[in-house]
């Protein structure tokens, strides 16, 4: 039986991680997991059958299942380098507590791709796609005039690394499956 409660000493592992209550806890098998591992890989429905072993009706069906049960969000991701863009980051800091309605403003603004609300040195995190500089200075001047805009930073991407050899759930995040943790 695994420990519901949260570690008290400075000696972290996974199953330690991320503490999950008995009503936030999830219920998937071993082959449920292994296909969790595989799709964070990026593996087609045909490989996932050949490395779990298993029937492909079988994997398709389990896989479907994952995903209405929103264990993982399927998204599409253009790829921005092969139509002539290029990518950005935007850290936006906020007078006061707005993050919501800002945020709101933001995702409706043509050139942003994705917005999100964060902790830290600032308050809101974005994605933009660009042609030119230009253009990343017009999305950036129209946040500015956004109401509580603070400041903004912004970093542009110059290459994405592929995670390789290890999955996102390997990185910190446990999943208890049936009474034990991986």
């Amino acid at each position: 039986m695994t420990n519901n409660k949260p570690s008290t000493t400075n000696n972290t592992s996974n199953s330690d991680i991320l503490y999950q209550s008995p009503e936030h806890r999830l219920a998937i098998d071993e082959l449920d997991q292994r296909l969790l591992e595989l799709l964070l890989r990026g593996y087609k429905h045909k490989k996932i059958a050949l490395e779990a072993n298993a029937p492909l009706s079988t994997i398709q069906r389990r896989i479907r299942k994952i995903f209405d049960n929103q264990y993982i969000y399927q998204k599409n991701e253009l790829n921005y380098r092969k139509l002539g863009l290029r990518k950005s980051f935007l850290q936006i800091t906020l007078k006061g507590n707005y993050s919501n309605m800002v945020a709101q403003k933001i995702s409706r603004m043509a050139g942003i791709t994705s917005v999100s609300q964060v902790t830290g040195a600032f308050d809101i995190l974005c994605v933009c796609l660009f042609r030119d500089v230009n253009d990343l200075f017009k999305i950036i001047e129209n946040i500015k005039t956004i109401e509580r805009v603070d400041s903004l930073s912004w970093s542009e991407e110059v290459r994405s690394i592929p995670m390789e050899g290890a999955t996102r759930l390997e990185a910190g995040v446990s999943i208890e499956r049936n009474s034990t943790l991986f």
